[in-house]
């Protein structure tokens, strides 16, 4: 929660958030519709409309500056005078804005004004709920690949601390992927929740926020909920996609809500029992008799998926073909191979090749099976694989022969990319697969300034108070900003070739009386002061003011521009402003 003091710092400043929007321009607000051929924000042209929810309609939108499609989300303006649904759309911002994921929606701006819209990564290809009205249920296997997907999706959002507590499968996009294929994608967090959130809530005693038909027990008797919500949620959908339709389903809302609270749902009798031993655990109404979270909800669906059990067995009877090469063998593995638990967690590798060399693989039929262990893949390929302190000859992807049952520690590393290492454990009989996504490579780097206590920005973000240290990604161009008060600000590049871990930057006396003003905006714009043209347009850093008080101004090649905002500015000071069309 702001104090009074930061917030009118932040409104002096140009800074704005949607919880704390200024009345005067709530009041300002337009009531028509948007219509498509519109340009709003200054670069996001409406192409079509893909829906209206609750909070406002959807569009397809074009970024003219980049020449991409994107997905708008606009906020309905006679919502915005109300602080509860901007709270919540804030919160939707922060939300997905601190994830990333394949299978969630990425976030990509929050524009505050007039509109008011988020801006998110566009995915094409129906809801699974277009899907599933168009043909009932989906086949048993490709219901469980879905929602494996969706575990991991989930489980990248719940490590972000936050609940999606409103999964279903109208929020779920089908996309495609040339390597994996169907593609599961999450979206629309309006109800996500902070799981750190205590006292201030979003909703009001007696308001219900979700879709009966997939909602927890704890949620909708209005308990604390954390991951294992989403997990029963995840649940619901998995049982509509295998059944048909949802556990509890009905036009009284009403009765439906007191089902999900008291009773068991239906038994599905054409399924096997590992899954619908899974599938009861998932949809338990006490959560503490749930899955603790979904990676092993992930887990448990792998494993009981007998498709999987049945490539494992086959692979351990030697009825599984190979191919004469050593290569090839791996991609047929790992599209049947069995993940195995380690320290690093259970990864399941899964893999997709394309029609066309189905019929080589056919004719593999008579060949003897593979031998080996353990199969490592890693994203990207081409990787060096160490076990146990030695070197594998072969890089990524690689089959490793004569792997003793127990446990082992992997260290995998490629060009690029940081050194990983894995832990784990080879089971007494049967094969285990183990796919790893290397980061980019960083390195640490601690700046001191001369004088000490300098103002750090690193890449325009604020890094902290010299000395101070942070990481540093591998072959990309950084720029490196100190600011002191009475001192010249100093700016250094950092190259692809730096690998310094330390750096010390010298500051003089700055003689001059003047401040400097760094000028931020969601979209480029000439920057005006005191009514005159600077002839720079944002972004821009050390904007050459004298001491005293000052006026800023946006004007884009429209016509169009932002509100007037006051600044006072003291010499050798650096103001950092953030100024909206």
């Amino acid at each position: 929660m702001k104090t009074d003091r930061e917030r009118k710092v932040a409104e002096e400043r140009g800074v704005s958030r949607l919880e704390t929007l200024p009345d005067a321009l709530i009041s300002k607000l337009r009531r028509q519709e948007f219509t498509i051929g519109e340009t709003i924000g200054g670069r996001y042209e409406l192409k079509s409309l893909l829906g209206v929810g609750a909070m406002g309609q959807v569009f397809v939108a074009q970024n003219t500056a980049i020449s991409i499609e994107v997905a708008v989300k606009l906020l309905k303006p006679e919502l915005i005078a109300n602080l509860e649904f901007r709270r919540r759309f804030q919160k939707e911002a922060e939300a997905i804005g601190s994830i990333s994921h394949p299978n969630v929606a990425r976030f990509f701006d929050l524009v505050v004004g007039d509109p008011t819209f988020l801006v998110m990564e566009y995915v094409r290809g129906p809801t699974l709920q277009q899907v599933l009205e168009q043909n009932t249920r989906l086949e048993c296997g490709r219901a469980l690949d879905i929602a494996v997907r969706l575990c991991w999706g989930l489980h990248a959002v719940h490590t972000r601390g936050i609940v999606h507590r409103d999964l279903k499968p109208a929020n779920i996009i089908l996309g495609s992927d040339a390597e994996v294929g169907e593609q599961p994608v999450i979206i629309d967090f309006g109800l996500a929740k902070l799981a750190t959130t205590t006292e201030t809530e979003l909703t009001r005693s007696g308001q219900l926020l979700g879709t009966p038909e997939y909602m927890a027990p704890e949620q909708i008797e209005g308990r604390k909920i954390d991951a294992r919500t989403d997990v029963y949620s995840l649940g619901c959908v998995l049982y509509k996609m295998i059944a048909g339709h949802a556990p509890f389903a009905g036009e009284d809302v009403v009765h439906i809500l007191y089902r999900q609270i008291h009773e068991k749902p239906p038994k599905l009798l054409d399924i096997s029992p590992q899954v619908a031993g899974v599938l009861s655990r998932a949809l338990a109404k006490n959560p503490a008799d749930r899955y603790p979270d979904t990676r092993e909800l992930a887990r448990a669906l792998v494993k009981a998926d007998d498709r999987r059990r049945r490539s494992s067995s086959g692979l351990q009877s030697g009825n599984l073909p190979a191919p004469p090469e050593r290569r090839i063998p791996i991609a047929l593995v790992v599209a049947t191979s069995l993940a195995v638990g380690g320290v690093g967690g259970m990864v399941v590798a899964r893999a997709k090749w394309a029609s066309s060399q189905a019929p080589r693989m056919a004719k593999l039929v008579d060949a003897p099976a593979p031998a080996y262990d353990l199969l490592v893949v890693t994203n990207p390929e081409g990787a060096t694989v160490e076990i146990d302190g030695k070197k594998q000859v072969d890089r990524t992807p690689v089959a490793v022969h004569g792997l003793a049952a127990g446990p082992h520690t992997l260290r995998i590393a490629a060009p690029g990319t940081a050194t990983v290492e894995r832990h784990i454990t080879m089971p007494a009989t049967g094969r285990a697969s183990l796919v790893v996504n290397l980061p980019n490579a960083q390195h640490s780097v601690t700046v001191h300034s001369m004088p000490s206590g300098a103002t750090i920005f690193f890449d325009n973000q604020l890094a902290g108070i010299a000395p101070a240290t942070f990481a540093v990604t591998n072959d990309d161009y950084h720029e490196l900003r100190i600011e002191k008060l009475g001192y010249a600000p100093v700016t250094r590049a950092i190259k692809p070739e730096d690998k310094d871990s330390e750096l010390t930057l010298s500051m003089e006396i700055d003689p001059s009386p003047h401040a400097e003003v760094s000028v931020d905006s969601s979209a480029e714009a000439e920057i005006w002061i005191d009514g005159v043209n600077s002839a720079i347009e944002t972004p821009a850093m050390g904007l050459r003011v004298a001491p005293g008080r000052h006026t800023l101004q946006l004007r884009d090649s429209s016509g169009a521009q932002s509100k007037k905002i006051t600044i006072e500015s003291r010499a050798g000071e650096t103001l950092h402003v953030v100024l909206n069309m």
